[in-house]
């Protein structure tokens, strides 16, 4: 709970818009979570997207005493960064947390004092593969059901394990094992010859 901005630092699919909305609940629960992709944005567009225009509230306004999450914030045009430098400076109770790649200072763009969070990718949490291929697996019975997948046989996990996910970390273990358990729904356990082939390739690439 807090005022200060909040940067996330982590590649695609770490969690960051999961991290940014837990942080809301903790202190602003009752009031708007507002999400915003920068990138695409002329300057005028963000600037009336922003503050409204004619009889349309913008997003400062729609947000109030929430937190309005900046997707890639770094995508920002220069003179829309300052739009939000501007916001930072006003006494409006907006709170701002900010995504981005590793490497990028939101600081830099937009001045002040941002606290950072940062994700590691999945590549660097092997430890936590078996809880996170678990914890998807209960999220995916309230969101979708009609299948049978509960668990992951330990040698498919150790194949899991050992895959370098680089293009969307989480996001990429989630959409491989919604594809398994949608396409043998009757399947319980999931084993090594049911993975997918690209991963199993890799494997033998490395033996």
């Amino acid at each position: 709970p807090g005022w200060e901005p909040i940067q996330i630092v982590g590649e695609a699919g770490t969690g960051r818009e999961h991290l940014a909305r837990v942080i809301h609940a903790t202190g602003r629960k009752s009031h708007p979570f507002v999400y915003l992709y920068c990138g695409g944005w002329t300057d005028t567009g963000f600037r009336r997207l922003l503050h409204g225009f004619a009889d349309q509230p913008g997003l400062i306004e729609r947000t109030g005493a929430g937190t309005l999450y900046l997707d890639r914030a770094g995508l920002l045009s220069q003179d829309s960064r300052k739009e939000i430098g501007q916001l930072m400076d006003s006494e409006s109770p907006v709170r701002l947390i900010g995504s981005s790649e590793p490497g990028i200072q939101l600081s830099d763009f937009f001045g002040g004092g941002w606290t950072e969070f940062n994700l590691p990718p999945i590549r660097e949490r092997i430890a936590d593969i078996d809880e996170l291929v678990s914890r998807i697996l209960v999220d995916l019975q309230w969101e979708l059901g009609g299948f049978n997948l509960r668990r992951v046989d330990p040698e498919a996990l150790e194949q899991i394990r050992s895959f370098p996910f680089s293009t969307d970390n989480l996001t990429e273990l989630r959409r491989m094992l919604v594809w398994q358990a949608l396409s043998n729904p009757k399947q319980e356990i999931l084993r090594v010859p049911d993975l997918p082939q690209w991963m199993q390739a890799w494997t033998q690439l490395q033996s």
